[in-house]
């Protein structure tokens, strides 16, 4: 407990122990100040990375774009990737133009059945900012055969098509500033009841303020054990917003 980056590396993993490890843990947050104000800090950090976006030292842009100016009779689909991201982020480039008939549809899944957005005309109705639960995003582009773009290409007539950078927004492995592995929601969840004993009012309701901020991100996939882990903090004075959120939230909570 000598260096802040001990009690962090002990903290992080502890939440998965069992046993003697959990009973290790309580007995140094009930006799340690220091411990306890560690744990603290170990879980708000965690909380605030999922409520940030794309993580320093994440992964690199991806860019996908059509020719410019694009060509007519195109009937594409295709996939993009990232194998360490749990959601991505669509952008649109500003120049972004294409016919009305002319489109670039965004789906969640192989099967092409849920589709996010139809992409179409010009910037900036063009396409908003997308995201994406999960790793992968599918794309169909069709052109309409009975527009010869490719033949107004060198006058400048034709419209100039489309650019989309794809961003991590969170990593499966996001990396902390001083690039060590950041602590993971589960792990923090599961920490909790071992610190909640021993904090303040005041700790409590900060701590379910961030808790519930988490539980209504977009795509939060935990948000049930989110608000689970709000009930275990005991009663709560709730503020009007703080209720308007947990009513956005439906059945789950």
């Amino acid at each position: 407990w000598v260096q802040p980056g001990q009690r962090e590396t002990v903290l992080r993993w502890a939440a998965f122990w069992d046993g003697e490890g959990v009973a290790w843990v309580k007995d140094a947050m009930a006799a340690s100040e220091t411990a306890r104000e560690a744990a603290w800090a170990v879980c708000c950090t965690c909380l605030l990375l999922n409520l940030t976006d794309p993580v320093d030292g994440g992964e690199e842009s991806i860019e996908v774009e059509t020719q410019h100016n694009y060509k007519s009779h195109q009937n594409v689909v295709f996939k993009v990737m990232c194998r360490e991201a749990r959601r991505l982020r669509l952008t649109f480039d500003q120049r972004c133009h294409t016919d009305a008939q002319d489109n670039l549809a965004v789906f969640a899944d192989a099967k092409l059945s849920r589709k996010l957005t139809m992409c179409s005309g010009k910037q900036p109705d063009f396409g908003e900012v997308v995201n994406v639960d999960g790793d992968a995003a599918w794309f169909v582009w069709r052109s309409d055969r009975r527009h010869a773009h490719g033949r107004f290409d060198r006058d400048g007539a034709g419209n100039w098509g489309w650019r989309m950078v794809i961003d991590v927004v969170q990593s499966k492995a996001m990396l902390g500033k001083e690039g060590r592995p950041a602590e993971s929601l589960e792990a923090t969840l599961r920490l909790l009841p071992l610190l909640s004993h021993a904090a303040s009012a005041t700790a409590l309701h900060s701590l379910a303020s961030l808790l519930l901020a988490v539980a209504c991100t977009d795509g939060c996939r935990p948000a049930a054990a989110c608000l689970d882990a709000v009930r275990m903090l005991g009663p709560l004075t709730w503020s009007p917003a703080a209720r308007a959120l947990l009513q956005s939230l439906g059945k789950v909570a």
